[in-house]
C-alpha cells in the first residue's frame, strides 16, 4: 500500500493511525462490532481500538502483544479517551528546528538505514524468523520471507520503519499498555491473552504483567506451544483454542440475552 511520510490527518505514524484504520474498516465494511485479534504490534493496535471504540469491540484477543509499558508510577491517568485526542502531537514530532537536532536526526537516520538495508536481505529475514519460530520452523519458508521482503521494498518503507520502530517519538503519546488495559478492564470488554509461551522477544512474563493490568473476571490467559507468531507456527492448536474461547463467549452472550 502507499506509505506517505505523514498519514493524512495525523502528525506521524503511530497507534492512532492503525486504530483509526481498524475502526473505519469495522464501520464502513463490517458494519457491526467484532472480535479483534492482534499479534505483536497488531495487538497494541487492537488494544487501542478497544479502548477508544468499545462499541465496535465484541471481544479482544491479544497474541504476544507489543506496545509501550511503563512503571506504575509513570502511568498517565489523565489521558482523554476521545479518538480525536489519540494523536496528541500538534505537529510532526520528527520535525527539527535547530541544527543540533537536525544533525542528530540525520546521524540516527543514517545508522538506521544501514540496519534496515541489512535486515531486508533474504538471509537476514530468514535468520530472524528462525529465532522467533521456536517450535516449528517449517513455516519459515520462501513465501513468508518474500512477503516480508516485499513490504520492505515498497516506496517510503524505510521512512515508516524509522518513524514507528526507531525514532521512538511517535509512541510517546501517554497511551501505554498500562492505561489502555485499565480502560479495557473498566469497560469490561472480554479479553484473552492467547500466547506463544516460547517467544524469546515478548515473553510469558510480559503476559502476566498485562493480566495484572486487566485484573477483572472476564479476562484470561491461554498458552500455546509456539514462539512469537503462534497462529502461523502452530495453527492447529492456536485455532482450536481461539475457536473454543469464541464459542464460550458467544454462548455466554446468548444466555445473557435470554435471561
Amino acid at each position: 500500500s502507499d506509505k506517505p511520510s505523514i498519514p493524512k490527518g495525523f502528525s506521524t505514524y503511530s497507534a492512532a493511525v492503525w486504530m483509526q484504520q481498524i475502526a473505519s474498516f469495522l464501520e464502513e465494511v463490517v458494519g457491526s462490532d467484532a472480535y479483534l485479534v492482534g499479534n505483536s504490534l497488531g495487538g497494541y493496535a487492537v488494544l487501542n481500538t478497544a479502548a477508544f471504540y468499545p462499541h465496535l469491540t465484541r471481544g479482544l484477543v491479544l497474541v504476544n502483544s507489543a506496545g509501550p509499558m511503563v512503571a506504575d508510577e509513570d502511568v498517565d491517568h489523565s489521558v482523554s479517551w476521545d479518538p480525536q485526542a489519540a494523536d496528541p502531537h500538534m505537529r510532526d514530532p520528527f520535525e527539527q528546528t535547530d541544527l543540533l537536532g537536525l544533525g542528530t536526526d540525520l546521524l540516527k537516520r543514517g545508522v538506521s538505514l544501514a540496519g534496515f538495508l541489512a535486515f531486508r536481505r533474504r538471509d537476514r529475514i530468514a535468520t530472524v524468523l528462525r529465532q522467533v519460530y521456536t517450535d516449528n520452523q517449517t513455516s519459515v519458508n520462501d513465501e513468508l520471507v518474500e512477503s516480508i521482503r516485499e513490504a520492505a521494498l515498497t516506496p517510503n518503507a524505510f521512512e515508516v520503519f524509522y518513524r514507528t520502530a526507531v525514532g521512538g517519538r511517535a509512541m510517546r503519546t501517554g497511551y501505554t499498555v498500562n492505561n489502555l488495559c485499565a480502560r479495557v478492564a473498566k469497560l469490561e470488554i472480554p479479553t484473552v491473552l492467547l500466547w506463544g509461551v516460547n517467544d524469546p522477544w515478548i515473553t510469558e512474563e510480559r503476559a502476566q504483567r498485562i493480566l495484572e493490568f486487566l485484573k477483572y473476571s472476564d479476562s484470561g490467559f491461554i498458552p500455546v506451544e509456539a514462539g512469537h507468531c503462534p497462529h502461523d507456527e502452530n495453527p492447529e492448536e492456536f485455532n482450536a483454542k481461539l475457536l473454543s474461547w469464541l464459542g464460550e463467549r458467544e454462548s455466554q452472550l446468548a444466555a445473557s440475552k435470554q435471561s
